[in-house]
């Protein structure tokens, strides 16, 4: 069965804060069993998680991590969230150093020749941090040393393979993922750009129809006012006919009242006799003489005319008296 590696380095932790800076890590080797870790799930179980083991170059310390050992050493606590409890540690034990911004660190505390404690320390600022728990290791024997070097240079070389083909993997699809975003970006481009060439023609379409409604619109008003200026004239001659119509009715009406005819006079009567004895005299003279009609009518044809005018005249208003005279009373 394959399993996991991984390689990361260990601080050392004096309570006393006594540490020298030129202090040299631990190194830390996590032999994972390719289990899945949930401390949640209540199981009679005790699986195997991973397998630690630690040097300072010159001891080496091991200790196998089991189900039961992390429900015991590693709490629910303010550092350790119960919700997140699982994740912390398995990446903590593969070497993870930042989960969700916090920065997650191991560090060793020496406390015999023969043993060291392992902490969890979880960072909330760089100087400030908590305890989320920790292991005790016992120091091996020098015989196993050499079983021990080996192991770990057996177990780098497989783990650097395996780093080198997930990097090389890892490669090629950040080049294809590149290849995909260039492609994308190209493709966003050109919707760009189409859509602005859509936009600019949509709007220099809509803009020509615009136009045309206005026209139309400029148009249509224009004939309103034409028709509301033909209809106020067509009311003003209506006004005037219905005017005219009223004075003509009036008049009517008041023809229709008796109105009191005055007399004729005498000298109008001595005038109508004058006029008939003349044209009686000028027919009879103009009978007798040699004269020839028609130089007769040619002499008399100017002044004739205006008479006859004048005559006409006079007999349409005294025949119109006399019509009158007919159905009305008249006062002597």
């Amino acid at each position: 069965m394959n399993y996991l590696f991984y390689f990361y380095e260990a601080i050392q932790d004096d309570e006393k804060d006594t540490v020298p800076e030129t202090q040299e890590p631990y190194y830390v080797q996590c032999q994972w069993f390719n289990e899945t870790l949930d401390l949640d799930q209540e199981t009679t179980e005790n699986p195997d998680y991973c397998l630690l083991t630690v040097t300072d170059l010159a001891n080496y310390w091991q200790i196998t991590i089991t189900r039961d050992m992390l429900i015991e050493k590693f709490p629910p606590s303010n550092c350790l969230i119960h919700k997140f409890r699982n994740k912390v540690l398995r990446l903590s034990l593969q070497g993870s150093q930042w989960i969700h911004g916090h920065q997650i660190q191991w560090a060793i505390v020496i406390k015999n020749d023969d043993q060291i404690e392992m902490k969890l320390r979880v960072h909330y600022f760089d100087s400030i941090y908590g305890i989320a728990g920790s292991v005790n290791m016992d120091k091996l024997s020098d015989e196993r040393k050499s079983e021990l070097n080996k192991a770990w240079y057996k177990n780098s070389a497989i783990a650097s393979r395996k780093s080198n083909e997930t990097e090389e993997a890892l490669n090629i699809r950040h080049k294809d993922i590149q290849d995909i975003n260039q492609k994308l970006r190209d493709a966003l481009e050109s919707l760009k750009k189409e859509s602005i060439e859509s936009r600019l023609t949509l709007f220099s379409n809509f803009s020509k129809v615009l136009n045309a409604k206005k026209e139309r619109i400029v148009e249509l008003a224009c004939q309103v006012d034409y028709l509301n200026k033909r209809k106020r004239e067509d009311n003003d001659e209506d006004n005037d006919d219905t005017r005219s119509r009223k004075k003509i009715s009036s008049a009517q009406i008041e023809e229709s009242f008796p109105q009191v005819v005055e007399p004729i006079q005498q000298s109008q009567t001595n005038l109508i006799k004058q006029e008939e004895l003349s044209q009686s005299q000028f027919s009879q003279s103009s009978q007798s003489s040699h004269i020839p009609k028609n130089i007769i009518n040619l002499s008399m044809s100017d002044s004739e005319e205006e008479y006859n005018d004048e005559e006409e005249e006079e007999e349409d208003e005294f025949e119109a008296l006399f019509n009158k005279s007919k159905t009305k009373k008249f006062d002597f």
